[in-house]
């Protein structure tokens, strides 16, 4: 399955220091078999992946467990793709597993509708 990232946490959030974060998941999803990213994607994730690593930072993951990390990863047997799937396991050797997905629209509209 392609994917734009594939390491540690702590890896990512080095990467998400350099400011050009979309790029290179845009080019790791085309090396592993994936479309690139578009360039409005790119510019989102190079603004959210510091956020997201920021919140990593605070969620305080023991130095002592084990983590993995896709960041749009391709989802098997579907046509879309997640923006992070989170693998571990703690000091217990417990597993655990979270999916986010981030949601930053380009555009909306809002309607009202009368309930009435």
């Amino acid at each position: 399955m392609a994917y734009g990232f594939s390491g540690s946490i702590n890896d990512f959030i080095a990467l998400s220091k350099q400011g050009s974060i979309g790029h290179i998941l845009s080019q790791n999803r085309q090396l592993s078999g994936g479309h690139p990213l578009s360039r409005e994607v790119e510019a989102i994730w190079n603004d959210d992946a510091l956020v997201l690593a920021n919140f990593l930072l605070t969620i305080d993951i023991p130095q002592e467990s084990t983590y993995f990390m896709l960041n749009e990863y391709d989802i098997p047997g579907h046509l879309g793709r997640c923006d992070v799937v989170m693998l571990g396991a703690d000091a217990k050797a417990t597993k655990h597993a979270s999916v986010f997905e981030l949601k930053r629209w380009l555009t909306f509209s809002a309607r009202i509708f009368d309930h009435t």
